[in-house]
């Protein structure tokens, strides 16, 4: 999608992450949506090769689920938090606001760390550490 012509700010930018979530989601949908047909189908499946490409799918979808919860996981607090404020450039979110459950999963993707780093290098993405 081309970018918007508008002032990149905190909402802007989690706005942004949150449409790219949603197309992957909807990406991912059909490919669950089968997977779960031929799962409760499993009994009927004789075919070795069809039992195979099945197996391989669980898999895949297991490691989709898992990169969708690191995704996720590691952000939903910046939604949880944010204050729009009066203005986007105004806006603010608590950095360290997550539970106590999501610090190991956010440590693994550097979310923080990232994030400082967008901060420091553009002045209109405030951030409330």
């Amino acid at each position: 999608m081309p970018q918007l012509q508008v002032e990149r700010n905190l909402v802007v930018l989690l706005g942004s992450y949150l449409s790219n979530l949603n197309v992957q989601l909807q990406r991912l949908s059909p490919v669950f949506a089968r997977c779960g047909d031929l799962m409760q189908r499993e009994s009927l499946l004789t075919n070795q090769q069809d039992r195979e490409l099945t197996q391989t799918m669980i898999n895949q979808i297991g490691q989709a689920l898992e990169d969708v919860s690191r995704a996720t996981g590691s952000v939903a607090h910046f939604y949880r938090t944010l204050d729009i404020g009066e203005a986007g450039r105004h806006a603010k979110c608590d950095m360290n606001g997550n539970a106590e459950s999501f610090k190991a999963m956010m440590d693994e993707c550097g979310v923080l760390k990232t994030i400082a780093a967008a901060a420091s290098n553009n002045a209109n993405v405030p951030m409330q550490v």
